[in-house]
Formats: C-alpha cells, structure tokens, sequence
C-alpha cells in the first residue's frame, strides 16, 4: 500500500502542476510556473503507461508488492477531475472492493496544448489481472465510457485491453 500512497502523491503533484497553467519553455520542453511568488521548472514531461510509472518508483526505491499488479485507464472523455472521481473512480472502485480484486489508487488528466482535455486517465491496482479487466471493461461500458477507452496492463511489457473491443 506504501506504493499507492507515493503514486496518489505523485498524481495530486501533477495535477497542482497542470491547475497553475504551465509555460513551456521552447528550448528545452521544460515548464515553468510561479507558487506563491517562486518560480517552478518541471518537465519536460514524459508519457508513461502505469506499468511503466510504477516500475519507475520500484527503481527508485519504492516498494512493490509482488501480488499487487498496476492497470491505467485512458479514457478519452473530457470531464473534469471532480467529473472523473464521481463518473469513473468512484463507480471502479466500488465494484472493485465488492469483487475483492484491488482499489482505485488515483487519476490524472492529460491536456492539449490549448488546455482542453486530451484524455483522462484512472489508476487501479488488483490482484489478479485476468480476472479484473473483464469486469472493469464491463463496468466502464455500464458507466458510459466512450469507444476508445483502452486498460494498459503487465508488469515487463505494457499491454492494451480494449474496452469495447474484447470480451
């Protein structure tokens, strides 16, 4: 669980970081931001599946549990985060609990260049993989998730679970 609370961390950071309308800076791809009158260099960002995010926090340091297995849902839905939380995680996580299979661990938006919505995205952690993605495809299509929606999962080599195309 000590990984789900660095990945919630980590995500609330990001999304302080996208709230405070991020200048990108052509020489690099890094952006900058003032917070209460510092000046803040990120970046530049880098794309990453939640498999990948979270062997990156294993290699530096972070604790995994091997029995824990991290899914990321990119949803291509322009929603809001508190949008997010009441229409996707909420109802995920729930389902989740009530199967015993894992919990919702976080979400986060990814933005155009013009600040519009690209996609938004809902981390999950389960105990067994197979299991799981049917019963959260099944619960995405139930809840209205667009066509498009896509689970990334596995733990060496990321791999996609189309929401309405498998079954």
């Amino acid at each position: 669980m000590k990984t789900a609370g660095i990945v919630a961390a980590l995500l609330i950071i990001v999304a302080v970081v996208v709230f405070f309308a991020l200048r990108r800076n052509p020489d690099d791809g890094s952006e900058t931001f003032t917070v209460d009158g510092m000046k803040v260099t990120v970046g530049p960002a880098k794309t990453m599946s939640g498999p990948e995010f979270l062997k990156m926090l294993e290699e530096q340091g972070g604790e995994s549990d091997p029995n824990v297995h991290g899914l990321y849902i990119r949803i291509p839905d322009p929603v809001s985060p508190l949008e997010r939380g009441e229409k996707y995680e909420d109802p995920l996580d729930d389902m989740l609990a009530e199967n015993d299979l894992g919990e919702v661990t976080g979400g986060g938006t990814m933005m155009n260049a013009d600040n519009s919505i690209k996609y938004v995205g809902v981390d999950i952690s389960v105990h067994d993989v197979e299991k799981s993605l049917p019963l959260i495809a099944a619960k995405l299509r139930e809840i209205g998730a667009p066509k498009g929606t896509v689970i990334e999962y596995g733990d060496d080599e990321a791999k996609e679970y189309h929401v309405w195309e498998e079954r």
